[in-house]
């Protein structure tokens, strides 16, 4: 299991460096046009070393697939072009956000009422999957969200080239790689809902150390706490994924492990479209109120006049000021992020102790 669970994490790990690298010595088209070749490669692997899968004869649910489909497909869109477009007060998010919801009715029901359905909804009966799905999404929004902001803050905030935050990001694979390196044994000796509990320590104490970041914060700090966050990352889903799955019914596993990808990636692109919304909003509102505190009735504001050597009666000089308030607001709305992603991590520590272990 951890040797699996490497190809799965690793590579979100990587793809920052691997981005970064494409975008700096060629163009960022090629982020896009690399999933082509390793495409190609990862198809005919399959075809080639993988048996024929037996199969069951089971016709196609198609209202399931297509609603299903439907539902993912809307939802993917509010959470993409929600920030952008205003959220709720847009048309074409409000419209999606109806369709999505209808399609989840119509999926669940449609799962409940037929002799065939695309997905088994009795799986859900198993305490230990329904808690990990809970988990896995959690996991979807501490995890990636964080993979997302922190190139950000790098870039915006400290002035990193691409390739530098990348290399920077990449440390989080060292973390990672040692976790999923000794998961496999400690599984064998302690329980795995403490490496999950573990895990979960990691990620949010690592994140409650960034809250306390400003904009000078050193690279080599930086590095050991994305080590730490990567390490809890990668002890989280090793154990995560086999205790998930540890009481489960063996004739539900191809489905559930289906439904347990899809519920971490919605998870994913939920948290990261909080967290833009969060960056967006909380820089505006941070810009707004400093900037109404600097005036020339401010007295502590014209005490730092007289040490600083900036001339604000020329154009340039205003210019450092409002890039200085901007970088001071747009650094608070890191800080409100790490603050989200503590509180996610911390909030689903409760559910590791209904967790039960395999008779």
């Amino acid at each position: 299991m951890s040797i699996w669970s490497m190809g799965m994490i690793l590579g979100p790990v990587a793809g920052p460096t691997v981005g970064a690298l494409l975008t700096e010595f060629y163009d960022w088209r090629y982020v896009f046009y690399m999933n082509v070749p390793f495409g190609v490669v990862a198809f005919f692997t399959v075809l080639v070393t993988l048996p024929s899968a037996r199969t069951f004869g089971q016709k196609m649910d198609w209202i399931g697939v297509i609603a299903l489909i439907i539902a993912v497909s809307c939802l993917q869109m509010v959470l993409d072009r929600g920030e952008r477009l205003g959220w709720f007060s847009s048309t074409e998010i409000i419209i999606n956000s109806v369709l999505s919801a209808s399609a989840f009715y119509i999926f669940v029901v449609h799962c409940l009422t037929t002799d065939s359905p695309y997905i088994t909804l009795k799986m859900l009966k198993d305490r230990n999957f329904v808690i990990g799905l809970f988990l896995i999404f959690t996991f979807g929004i501490a995890v990636f969200s964080s993979l997302f902001i922190l190139p950000l803050f790098l870039q915006n905030i400290q002035g990193y080239p691409v390739l530098s935050a990348g290399w920077v990001i990449s440390s989080r694979g060292v973390g990672t790689m040692a976790a999923m390196l000794c998961s496999g044994f400690l599984l064998s000796v302690i329980s795995g809902k403490y490496l999950i509990l573990l895990g979960l320590l990691c990620v949010g104490l690592s994140n409650l150390w960034m809250t306390q970041w400003n904009a000078e914060v050193g690279m080599q700090e930086v590095i050991y706490i994305t080590i730490i966050n990567g390490f809890g990352m990668g002890m989280m889903w090793v154990a995560l994924t086999t205790v998930t799955f540890s009481t489960l019914a063996p004739a539900f596993r191809v489905e559930a492990a289906s439904l347990f990808s899809l519920i971490r990636a919605i998870g994913a692109s939920m948290g990261t479209s909080v967290v833009v919304s969060i960056l967006v909003r909380s820089t505006q509102t941070n810009y707004i109120e400093m900037k109404n505190q600097i005036t020339e009735f401010d007295s502590s504001f014209h005490s730092q006049l007289v040490n600083s050597s900036l001339d604000f009666n020329s154009i340039s000089g205003l210019r450092s000021l409002e890039n200085i308030v901007f970088t001071q607001a747009h650094m608070i709305a890191f800080l409100n992020d790490f603050v989200f992603l503590v509180i996610v991590a911390f909030a689903a520590i409760p559910l590791v102790f209904l967790l039960r272990a395999k008779n």
